[in-house]
């Protein structure tokens, strides 16, 4: 049952960084090609304007769908190890972009968040499979062979 488990968070933590991947596509979408989005808010926004966060969300959801993707179907392929602490740092990041917009609109921005909370709680705290935040690191000793002595080629003349 704890092998079972142990696979299930790290799935579940693709599937739902696939889910905030789609929502910030969406997100990005809207805010680019939406008038009236951009007319409810108009201007500038921090240091971006309403074009330029629509593509940064827009990259960050495609990058999230694809690192989801990987997480979930990863699993049964070494590949997948850098996918983990991938997606944590993507959902922090989506978190903090989520939060600037809070006073905007609040209900989409804590669902994003939750989502995202959701995502590090997975792969941190009960991924601890193959898909766990920091696999284990694999190197193997490297004995140097000793340098030859300048005294054995006069030896080894006849």
């Amino acid at each position: 049952m704890e092998d079972e488990e142990d696979t299930r968070w790290p799935a579940f933590a693709g599937i739902i960084t696939t889910l905030l991947g789609v929502f910030n596509i969406v997100e990005g979408l809207l805010t680019m090609f939406n008038e009236r989005y951009g007319g409810q808010y108009g201007g500038y926004f921090f240091f971006l304007n309403l074009t330029g966060w629509g593509v940064l969300h827009l990259l960050l959801g495609l990058v999230l769908t694809a690192v989801g993707v990987v997480l979930f179907v990863g699993l049964e392929f070494e590949y997948s190890d850098w996918a983990s602490p991938v997606a944590v740092g993507l959902a922090g990041a989506s978190a903090i972009f989520q939060m600037i917009y809070v006073n905007m609109i609040p209900t989409w921005s804590l669902i994003n968040v939750a989502f995202a909370v959701l995502i590090i709680y997975a792969l941190v705290v009960k991924g601890r499979g193959r898909a766990a935040l920091l696999p284990p690191l694999h190197v193997e000793p490297v004995t140097p062979e000793p340098p030859p002595r300048e005294d054995d080629d006069e030896h080894d003349r006849p």
